[in-house]
């Protein structure tokens, strides 16, 4: 997870059976992770993102409606989750947008 936001930010992502708990990612800083769920059948994972002025977003990162590849690198922007599942540099998918563009 990359903020490429103007913001500081607190992420929180999880699954139904691994919490990452709270962690915090300045501008320009990366959040790496990885996932290693043993339920086949919950293959379910999310985050949640707090910035400033009551910002707050929750999205899927995999499975249910998210995409599911293996690896992943998010990008937490002004306008939105994009996201880049290639090895084309720079190429990013746009997947959520904002409900409130306070980033």
């Amino acid at each position: 997870m990359v903020n490429s936001s103007e913001r500081n930010l607190k992420l929180h992502c999880q699954s139904n059976l691994t919490d990452l708990r709270d962690q915090f990612i300045y501008e320009g800083e990366k959040f790496e992770f990885s996932f290693y769920d043993f339920d086949p059948e919950n293959k379910h994972f999310w985050c949640d993102a707090y910035g400033l002025n009551n910002f707050f977003e929750s999205f899927d990162i995999f499975g249910k409606t998210a995409p599911s590849d293996d690896v992943m690198i998010w990008y937490l922007q002004p306008d939105g989750l994009y996201y880049n599942d290639t090895n084309e540099s720079g190429y990013r998918q746009s997947w959520w947008t904002w409900s409130d563009t306070a980033l």
